[in-house]
């Protein structure tokens, strides 16, 4: 009787709160240090986490039925209680039964995509023909101190592998440095009023796609917008009709689709309520990882 009396008691819930501030405040401080993705990894992700907050529910019903705060002159405080209850017992059920994503639909329009807020970390073992022999993905918070937790071992055509993440890279960008024995490549960046922007890399013969529009750099297949090589230039064009603008003079004009027009730096071509624009372009270039240093976040 006295583990319930203390269980159910004003100052075990006391005690509990305490721990509660206590690991938000040190979430904060991850986070500000090494990134959201480690914040939940060491904290809010965590079964001692989630045991706090069960302890929270237990001690708050067991003291509106020992207390019997559900009597009418003590219905403030039962309101108090029972809010507490309810705002965690939606933050369980969110938890376990939901799933969190992102989904853009514009007015008149349809989209049969939903990007998961999912953060998944994978590999493909391949021979020299190409063909996959193994391959792996499964969520992981990937920050700059949960490399270490990363192992993988496996056997594939009789043979013993281990995949180790040796480190992650903080605030890292892929940049295009020229090479002579390089390859032609497009550095884009891509952006949209609801979903942000993202900086894309393409090699030729690839294709993306993003926010719902494919693009290609001299394709084989027939994306929405395409971007193709001629006499030594970067030219573009779209199945839709698109917009273009000049950011040194402001001036817009109409592209019909199917025109084809130069891709320069400083023009931002819109397409559907896409922007693009040309940051970086090389016909013989290679790619780097590199840490650019200049926001705490923690990125592969």
């Amino acid at each position: 009787m006295k583990v319930f009396k203390f269980l159910f008691s004003p100052v075990f819930m006391g005690v509990l709160l305490l721990i509660f501030a206590v690991s938000m405040g040190v979430a904060t401080f991850i986070g500000n240090d090494y990134g959201l993705a480690a914040a939940f990894s060491f904290v809010y992700d965590t079964r001692w986490f989630e045991l706090i907050l069960l302890l929270l529910v237990i001690n708050l019903a067991g003291q509106i039925i020992t207390l019997k705060l559900y009597r009418s002159s003590k219905l403030t405080v039962f309101l108090f209680h029972i809010s507490f209850i309810i705002i965690i017992a939606g933050a369980g059920i969110t938890r376990y039964t939901g799933w969190e994503g992102t989904i853009h639909i514009r007015e008149g329009d349809t989209e049969k995509h939903c990007y998961s807020g999912e953060k998944l970390l994978g590999y493909q073992l391949k021979d020299k023909d190409g063909t996959v022999l193994a391959h792996h993905s499964g969520k992981f918070s990937m920050t700059n101190v949960s490399a270490d937790n990363y192992k993988r071992k496996f056997t594939a055509a009789g043979d013993d592998y281990e995949i180790v993440l040796a480190h992650v890279i903080r605030n890292a960008s892929e940049v295009v440095i020229d090479d002579p024995d390089g390859e032609p490549i497009i550095l884009l960046l891509v952006s949209d009023e609801m979903r942000g922007r993202e900086e894309l890399i393409f090699r030729k013969g690839e294709t993306k796609t993003i926010y719902g529009i494919s693009i290609g750099f001299a394709p084989s297949d027939k994306p929405d917008i395409t971007i193709s090589i001629d006499s030594g230039a970067f030219k573009i064009s779209s199945v839709y009709m698109a917009e273009e603008m000049n950011m040194m003079t402001g001036e817009k004009g109409i592209v019909e689709a199917g025109e084809v027009l130069p891709l320069q730096k400083m023009k931002v071509i819109n397409v559907r309520n896409i922007r693009i624009v040309l940051q970086d372009e090389s016909m013989a270039a290679v790619t780097r990882v590199m840490s650019m240093g200049m926001t705490p976040g923690g990125a592969l």
